[in-house]
């Protein structure tokens, strides 16, 4: 599992929970791209691909809504999945590139 994060806004507590051994590779994303422009992620994307609730069918998971539940409960946010094995390489793709500048930008 891979994650790619604003260091700003990511809590300690979040941080710590994910630090595991075996779990998530944490790549924090933020730098300088000119004068005034501080690049850092803010797209929120969850991809699935192996055994979900029975079926093996590539998931993706986007949109505006935070994963909080006050996301889902006070605002008004949208969570859209997509079921479908070329969608998800292409978003895998997107985030493999995201991941990568910003390990190269670290």
């Amino acid at each position: 599992m891979d994650i790619v994060y604003n260091p700003d806004t990511m809590s300690a507590a979040v941080k710590s929970a994910l630090a595991f051994s075996g779990g998530p590779q944490l790549t924090p994303c933020k730098f300088n791209a000119g004068p005034g422009r501080d690049i850092r992620p803010h797209n929120k994307t969850m991809l699935i691909d192996g055994d979900y609730n029975g079926s093996i069918t590539p998931r993706v998971y986007t949109g505006s809504h935070n994963y909080a539940i006050s996301a889902l409960r006070q605002a008004d946010e949208t969570l859209l999945r997509i079921t479908s094995a070329a969608y998800h390489a292409s978003f895998l793709s997107n985030f493999y590139k995201i991941r990568d500048t910003c390990r190269a930008r670290a």
